[in-house]
């Protein structure tokens, strides 16, 4: 065997445990209803207003406004069910019946399955409900989503 690779193999194996260690559990793209970004998934810079009152219906959280929309969260949102929220990146609780705004976009089914698997896309078919077949993205910033003003 190289004896190069006989040192990087540990080292890599040591960085992959520490980055573990360090950054807590690895986020999944669901949490109850909630579709989020994992600290994997990469998109934003969009520039488009997402904005709409919080709906609970079933397990599909939407915003709606002119039509109604599943919507994907930044990395970092979970949800309380207790208090019927989802708890935004940076601890702003936003529960259902809130009108929430921020930057994002409106994209289509596919791209969910693109950016956060085949899970979240299961999820999203079953609640998309408007005329396009699209789901508003919020960016992946911890600051892309709150309260309307």
């Amino acid at each position: 065997m190289n004896p190069a690779r006989l040192v990087v193999l540990p080292l890599i194996a040591a960085l992959s445990a520490c980055a573990a260690i360090g950054g807590g559990p690895a986020l999944t793209p669901l949490d109850g209803p909630v579709m989020r970004y994992t600290e994997r998934s990469a998109r934003g810079g969009m520039d488009a207003l997402v904005r709409g009152r919080l709906v609970l219906e079933g397990d599909c959280l939407y915003l709606d406004g002119e039509e109604r929309y599943p919507v994907v969260w930044p990395a970092g949102a979970t949800w309380d069910g207790e208090r019927s929220a989802v708890v935004s990146p940076n601890g702003a609780v936003l529960p259902v019946g809130t009108d929430v705004s921020g930057g994002g976009g409106y994209l289509s089914l596919a791209d969910v399955e693109q950016v956060l698997g085949a899970e979240a896309s299961q999820l999203a078919q079953r609640c998309v409900d408007n005329s396009d077949g699209e789901v508003a993205f919020f960016n992946n910033a911890s600051d892309a989503v709150g309260p309307a003003t």
